[in-house]
């Protein structure tokens, strides 16, 4: 949080007019990102966790992504080792008892607008308050909340892995991630070989 808010004064540089202030070049917008995340100096789950954020609230095409991860979740709070690439290990298995007995399940997120909303209002933070400057975001006083919202619309899968991190320690946290990363990784190896092989033989098969 810290390290996002000292970003974004940096973006805004010096002013505080979010959106006369700030350099939206793609090459600033590039560098940022990549020094946004060294900076943030976590393991690489954690980042790739941070970064499925962001690309959830900015890519609306993210649909494939969610259905991919809500398929292995599914497959892993039924222990269906056959849909799976990778086995449950014992590790993994006391981390899904961990979840149950926690009632951490996958279940459509709601997010009451009206009591973001409030909640906005009502904040004095010195932050809250130097994004609440009248010049900050012009006539959308309200755009934080507008940022909110368009991550709130998150996903159950989305929503699984923010309940995950509340309950589980850093470590266990990092397996399931891991686990569901390698799991897409492995899908996509065997999706392009899949691929490569079909065209193969039809080459064969047309000559």
């Amino acid at each position: 949080m810290n390290v996002a808010r000292k970003f974004f004064q940096q973006v805004l540089n010096g002013g505080d007019n979010y959106f006369m202030d700030s350099d939206f070049n793609s090459e600033r917008i590039l560098k940022t990102e990549f020094d946004f995340y060294k900076e943030i100096n976590q393991p690489v789950s954690r980042v790739n966790y941070i970064k499925g954020l962001q690309f959830e609230i900015e890519d609306d095409s993210s649909n494939n992504s969610d259905l991919m991860i809500l398929s292995i979740i599914s497959s892993l709070q039924w222990l269906d080792e056959k849909s799976l690439l990778q086995s449950i290990d014992n590790d993994m298995l006391t981390i899904l008892k961990k979840l149950e007995a926690s009632g951490v399940y996958v279940q459509s997120a709601e997010y009451d607008r009206e009591a973001i909303k409030k909640s906005w209002h009502k904040s004095n933070t010195p932050w809250d308050l130097f994004l609440k400057q009248e010049s900050m975001f012009e006539d959308i006083g309200e755009y934080p909340c507008l940022i909110l919202y368009q991550a709130k619309k998150i996903n159950p899968a989305l929503k699984f892995l923010e309940e995950c991190q509340a309950i589980l320690n850093s470590s266990e946290f990092s397996k399931i991630i891991d686990f569901m990363i390698l799991e897409i990784n492995n899908s996509h190896m065997i999706l392009e070989a899949t691929k490569t092989n079909t065209l193969s033989f039809l080459g064969e098969y047309k000559k």
